[in-house]
């Protein structure tokens, strides 16, 4: 960042001196290298006259050789100075050469290439969240300065409007598990209250029950209603997905009836 301000002031310098030589002098320079000018005709204008009034009386011997060559070497002088100060007063009013305005800008756009650069690299810097939420991941400011290979987590974030829990179904009630059915939880932090929310995804496949490698489960993901931000990741509790309604007599019966049409019917050749 620092380098970004220091090449966009480079920048804001450069096009200020291409402004200033596309615009000229400004009125009150070429004012005053006129006033120069004029200064320097007058002062020649007296040199020679007093080189001219001096002639006579040289040539009649009143006057001394030397004084004689001071007047002319002083009007000579200033007759340079006249020239001069017109050279001058023909630059300032001139208008810039383009070799100028061109190494200018040159100069320019190499300064806007490597302020663009730098602000690729400052861009590759920054972190950007795939979504908004809140920040789980603490003393993040303790990771200031430290380099993360690609891959490597830097930071969790939960949603703050909505809270996505992940629910252990038994391999086998997962048949009557449908999309966008309603879910009820209760977490241990809040007992007294139950949460409402929907089913929006169903795991492919069936996997061993981390504490239990007999029972298999599916896992179901449910989003929840996170408003107030009660709920909070890592909490863990009961929930419950609405299903078909079924006569009480074979949901009684049902873990029978599916002993019988499946480890049964295995049995039978």
């Amino acid at each position: 960042q620092r380098d970004i301000a220091l090449t966009q002031k480079d920048i804001e310098k450069k096009q200020a001196e291409i402004a200033l030589l596309l615009a000229g002098a400004k009125p009150e320079a070429i004012g005053y290298a006129q006033k120069r000018l004029e200064m320097a005709r007058i002062q020649a204008q007296h040199s020679q006259k007093r080189l001219e009034l001096l002639s006579a009386p040289k040539a009649q011997g009143a006057v001394s050789a030397l004084e004689y060559e001071d007047a002319a070497a002083k009007s000579d002088v200033d007759r340079a100075a006249v020239a001069v100060e017109a050279a001058n007063l023909a630059l300032v009013t001139s208008p810039p050469l383009p070799e100028e305005v061109a190494v200018k800008k040159v100069e320019l756009q190499r300064l806007e290439s490597e302020l663009s650069a730098l602000k690729e690299t400052l861009e590759r810097t920054r972190l950007k969240a795939p979504l908004s939420g809140r920040i789980t991941t603490p003393y993040l400011e303790q990771r200031l300065g430290t380099f993360l290979r690609e891959g490597d987590l830097f930071a969790e974030i939960e949603p703050v409007g909505t809270l996505q829990g992940e629910i252990l179904v038994p391999e086998g009630d997962i048949g009557e598990v449908r999309l966008h059915a309603p879910v009820r939880v209760r977490v241990w932090a809040y007992p007294k209250q139950i949460f409402q929310g929907e089913v929006t995804a169903i795991a492919p496949k069936a996997e061993e029950l981390p504490d239990n490698p007999l029972i298999r489960i599916v896992r179901v993901t449910t989003e929840i209603p996170n408003d107030r931000g009660a709920l909070r990741s890592g909490m863990t509790g009961y929930a419950k997905i609405e299903g078909p309604v079924y006569p009480s007599g074979r949901v009684f019966t049902r873990a029978l009836m599916r002993f019988f049409l499946v480890e049964v019917w295995s049995w039978i050749p």
